[in-house]
C-alpha cells in the first residue's frame, strides 16, 4: 500500500512478505509501518524503527499516542500511553525504553529506572542499537555515568543519523559530568547534532541554552531563546518559558534587555522583580527548579529574590526548608559564611533530619572543579 505523509513529501510505499496462513499478521505489518510514518520530530526515527520489532498494532497504536504526548510536553499522559502499550503487548521492549525517559521527564524517578532496567534484559533479541540506547538508559539511572557514555556513543556510532542517541549522549554529559570532573559544554555537540538532526527538537535547544547561560554567552542564549519563543506557535511550554525569562533576568543582568517578550525592552532590575512577582504565583516545584537552576547558570553569583520566594510564611515547611538551603549555598558562594550558616540554621528549624543530606549535597558541589555544572532535566 501507498500513502501520502501529511507534510506533503513523496508517497509512501510498504511492502511485506511472508507465508499465505499469515495475512492477518501481515496486514498488521503494514499498518504499523504506515502509523509509524506519520509520527514526526525526534521520535520519528525511533517510531520508524520500533515498528520494525514486531509489535502490534494496538501495543503501536498507544505507542504513537505516548510519543505525541510527550513531544508536546504532556509527560504524564505520555507514562500512561506507554504503559498501555506495554499492557497491549508486554514484550515491546522499546515502548519500555520510552516508558522510561517518560518517566523521568514525568518526575517518576523509580519507575523511569525500573522500566529501563526492564528495557534492557528485553532488548537482548533486538539489533546492536537498539540495544546500546536501552543498556545506555538502564546506566544512566544506575548513576554509571561512564558505562552509559560508552552505550550512547556505540549507538551514535552504529546510526549517526539518529537524534534519539545524540540527544542522550548530551544528557549523560549534561547532567553527569560534574561528578566526574569534567565540563558539562562537553554535551554542546550531541546537542547540536540532535537539534541538525531535528532542527525544532526543543528538548535539545532548551539544553543549549541553559549551555549558553552556564558559558555566559548571552549573545547565543538570546539567539537560541528566539528560535524557541518566536512565533504563533512557541516550542516551549510556558514554564520553560518563564524559566528562559529568570535565567535572562538574573543570569544576565548587565547584557541588556532580554529578547523575550514576557521581558521586553526593560531595565534588568525591573525584569528582575517581574520575575520574582511572577513566581511568587507558581508552586513550589516550579520556584524550586527555577531558583536551583538560575544558582547553578549563575554560578552562585545571582538569584537571591527567586530563592527567598520559597521561604515566604505561606509556604510549607520543606519548600521553605529548600529556600533557606539555596539562600545558604548563594552566599557561600560570594564568601558569605556568616549569612550561609544562619540560612542552614533556619533551615534546620524547618525540616531538621534534612540537614546531614543536605550539607553532603552541598559538599559534593563545593568539590565539583570550576566549569563544571550539572543540571536536573
Amino acid at each position: 500500500p501507498e500513502v501520502t505523509p501529511p507534510d506533503g513529501a513523496a508517497p509512501l510505499t510498504v511492502s511485506v512478505t511472508g507465508p499465505r496462513d499469515s495475512l492477518l499478521a501481515l496486514a498488521d505489518s503494514v499498518a504499523t509501518r504506515l502509523l509509524a510514518a506519520r509520527v514526526r520530530g525526534a521520535a520519528a526515527p525511533l517510531a520508524r524503527s520500533a515498528a520494525t520489532t514486531g509489535p502490534t498494532l494496538a501495543a503501536f497504536r498507544r505507542y504513537v499516542d505516548g510519543e505525541r504526548a510527550f513531544r508536546a510536553g504532556r509527560f504524564a499522559a505520555a507514562v500512561e500511553a506507554f504503559q498501555g502499550a506495554l499492557a497491549a503487548d508486554s514484550t515491546f521492549a522499546l515502548a519500555r525504553y520510552r516508558l522510561s525517559v517518560a518517566a523521568d521527564w514525568a518526575g517518576r524517578g523509580d519507575l523511569a529506572q525500573q522500566a529501563a532496567e526492564r528495557a534492557m534484559r528485553d532488548s537482548a533479541w533486538l539489533p546492536p542499537y537498539h540495544r546500546h540506547l536501552a543498556s545506555g538508559l538502564a546506566a544512566y539511572f544506575r548513576a554509571d555515568a561512564d558505562g552509559a557514555e560508552r552505550a550512547f556513543r556505540r549507538a551514535v556510532a552504529d546510526r549517526p543519523s539518529d537524534p534519539e542517541a545524540w540527544f542522550q549522549l548530551g544528557e549523560v554529559l549534561f547532567h553527569h559530568n560534574y561528578l566526574r570532573g569534567r565540563p558539562a559544554a562537553e554535551a554542546r555537540l550531541p546537542y547540536a547534532r540532535a537539534l541538525g538532526l531535528v532542527p525544532d527538537d526543543a528538548a535539545s535547544l532548551v539544553h543549549l541554552v541553559r549551555l549558553a547561560a552556564l558559558a555566559g554567552d548571552a549573545r547565543a542564549f538570546d539567539t537560541l531563546t528566539a528560535r524557541l519563543t518566536a512565533g504563533p506557535a512557541p516550542l516551549v511550554r510556558p514554564d520553560e518559558r518563564r524559566e528562559l525569562a529568570a535565567i535572562r533576568a538574573f543570569r544576565f543582568a548587565d547584557a541588556g534587555a532580554s529578547v523575550d517578550g514576557s521581558v521586553g525592552a526593560r531595565p534588568a532590575g525591573e525584569a528582575q522583580r517581574r520575575v520574582v512577582a511572577d513566581a511568587a504565583e507558581r508552586s513550589d516545584v516550579e520556584v524550586h527548579n527555577l531558583c536551583w537552576r538560575v544558582a547553578v547558570l549563575s554560578r552562585g553569583a545571582a538569584g537571591d529574590a527567586l530563592c527567598a520566594v520559597l521561604t515566604a510564611p505561606a509556604r510549607g515547611p520543606e519548600a521553605r526548608a529548600l529556600g533557606h538551603w539555596r539562600l545558604a549555598e548563594l552566599a557561600r558562594g560570594r564568601g558569605a559564611h556568616g549569612i550561609a550558616a544562619a540560612h542552614l540554621d533556619r533551615m534546620r528549624a524547618f525540616v531538621p533530619e534534612w540537614a546531614t543530606a543536605l550539607d553532603a549535597a552541598h559538599l559534593v558541589q563545593q568539590l565539583a572543579p570550576a566549569g563544571v555544572g550539572g543540571l536536573p532535566a
